[in-house]
């Protein structure tokens, strides 16, 4: 055996290792379609599901609507009207009603794509893609695929990653099941990344949300790219975008929009107010609660992946791979390395240069870096 074959059995291992410690939970899904498969729906019954420890999960784990979910699959399946009906002013309460809307109408499809899962998805293809993007001393950690009807989204909660069987059927119908690996992966690096020990950082609460927003950016960045990995991420993501404003119509358009015009240049603005915002911390203009409120008003939910997404691709396009696994769980090292691939294309208005003094300062006072 060659070193170099040595290496790629050793991998193939490491990786056949990492997926058998995934296992895949499709108790959610199957609850619903018992629901909906059984006839008339009561809201007693959508009530009885909620309460199962699967959909517990999902509740406890939202940051929204946690008082309205019960309301908003109650709206969805016992509705047989036109969408208004649903009558949700909220769009993520909106993309969550027709999510659970679309798996009641089509739950002959979606028995069928749960089976496909359960017999054709290999835990392997999100592990190797998952790898890509981490250093090699990683650990794989256990993690448990929870499929869910009406989360909208893919989310990690522990070890467990919360994921939305429907919305890969909505979104790429021709290819769904690795719409559904993409979605697996980018909750799993988010759970494996977790292993790695972090860079301290001052506990000084005017500085939390220069950390958050830091953390945001990094690790919903690099867990983006890998989501796009081979592909032309812009012109994928648009496509995605305009998918879901097709189906979800208006409750997606808010949502996509803002995402697409951070595509189309409008992460330089958002990286300068973040800047802005940082920079009054520091000249103690706001402190405390209010200093992180002024940075996470700036990246709030519907932009820190989208821009953290701008930031991670100009590491990776300009300084290379490796380059950018490094900066993984390492928020300021993030932060450094994008200001070299920035400075490095030379085009602020393509990609935003930080003020240097701003970064070192960052690194001295929140970091307790003294090589900054």
């Amino acid at each position: 055996m060659t070193p170099n074959g040595s290496g790629t059995r050793s991998r193939s291992h490491a990786e056949g290792e990492a997926a058998a410690r995934i296992t895949v939970d499709p108790s959610g899904v199957e609850a619903f379609l018992s629901l909906v498969e059984s006839g008339p729906i009561a809201e007693s019954d959508i009530q009885a599901m909620l309460r199962l420890p699967v959909y517990r999960k999902m509740i406890d784990a939202l940051t929204y609507n946690k008082e309205v979910v019960a309301d908003i699959y109650t709206r969805a399946l016992t509705r047989d009207g036109p969408d208004s009906m649903l009558d949700l002013e909220d769009p993520r309460s909106g993309l969550m009603a027709k999510d659970v809307q679309f798996a009641r109408m089509n739950r002959s499809r979606l028995r069928l794509f749960l089976k496909e899962v359960q017999q054709e998805w290999d835990p392997t293809s999100s592990v190797r893609l998952v790898r890509k993007y981490l250093p090699e001393d990683c650990t794989a950690q256990e993690a448990r695929v929870t499929l869910l009807v009406g989360l909208a989204q893919g989310m990690q909660s522990g070890n467990e990653l919360l994921i939305d069987l429907p919305l890969s059927l909505i979104l790429r119908p021709e290819d769904a099941l690795k719409n559904l690996t993409q979605l697996i992966s980018h909750e799993l690096h988010h759970l494996w990344r977790g292993s790695l020990t972090a860079e301290p950082h001052s506990a000084d609460e005017s500085y939390r949300g220069i950390v958050w927003a830091l953390t945001q950016l990094e690790g919903e960045g690099i867990a983006m790219t890998l989501v796009w990995d081979g592909l032309d991420a812009h012109e994928a993501m648009r496509r995605e975008a305009e998918g879901m404003i097709r189906f979800f119509g208006e409750p997606a358009r808010e949502l996509t929009e803002e995402w697409l015009s951070v595509y189309d240049g409008g992460h330089v603005k958002y990286l300068s107010e973040l800047e802005e915002a940082m920079r009054s911390i520091f000249n103690g203009e706001v402190v405390g609660e209010p200093a992180t409120h002024s940075v996470t008003s700036v990246l709030h939910s519907t932009v820190d992946h989208p821009v953290g997404h701008e930031m991670a691709l100009r590491i990776q396009l300009e300084l290379g791979q490796r380059a950018l696994t490094e900066c993984v769980s390492r928020p300021y090292r993030f932060l450094q390395t994008y200001q070299e691939a920035a400075k490095f294309l030379g085009n602020p208005s393509v990609a935003y240069v930080f003020d240097d003094a701003l970064i070192e300062q960052i690194g001295r006072q929140v970091f307790a870096r003294d090589d900054s």
